[in-house]
């Protein structure tokens, strides 16, 4: 049922101005002059430029769970520690994940029901290879 409006043209540019704020300039009725086709592609260009400057964050760890899971599969696939030790060595961990392999290897010995000889050696053999992995095990 149509319903004439006697104040459409007042009552079309609430509706404009209300659109913008809530949408944001970006989305602009189609129904307006072309008149300000060159000012939106400027502001594209704006924005591209501030997206290249915005540096991502991850909080979600993912990398850290990816760490944990290969060293976990890594040790646990190795017949002997030295064989761990060097496959551990290949992988060359970055400054600040050596505290991450020290907790895998605690964990792993964790999940054991009786003392592994196997974990006793690992961590020996890190400790004697670097001083930076003494830090963590005595915490």
């Amino acid at each position: 049922c149509f319903k004439f409006d006697d104040k459409y043209e007042e009552n079309e540019q609430k509706y404009k101005t209300l659109s913008k704020e809530i949408l944001g300039s970006e989305a602009e009725s189609g129904e307006e002059d072309g008149s300000d086709g060159s000012g939106s592609d400027e502001s594209e260009e704006e924005e591209d430029g501030e997206k290249k400057d915005m540096m991502i964050i991850d909080k979600t760890e993912t990398n850290l769970v990816a760490l944990r899971r290969t060293i976990y599969l890594t040790i646990n696939s190795s017949l002997d520690f030295e064989e761990c030790a060097h496959k551990l060595m290949k992988m060359q961990l970055k400054p600040g994940q050596e505290i991450e392999l020290c907790h895998m290897f605690l964990d792993c010995c964790a999940e054991q029901r009786t003392y592994e000889k196997f974990y006793g050696l690992l961590a020996q053999r890190f400790c004697n290879i670097n001083r930076i992995y003494i830090g963590p095990f005595e915490e």
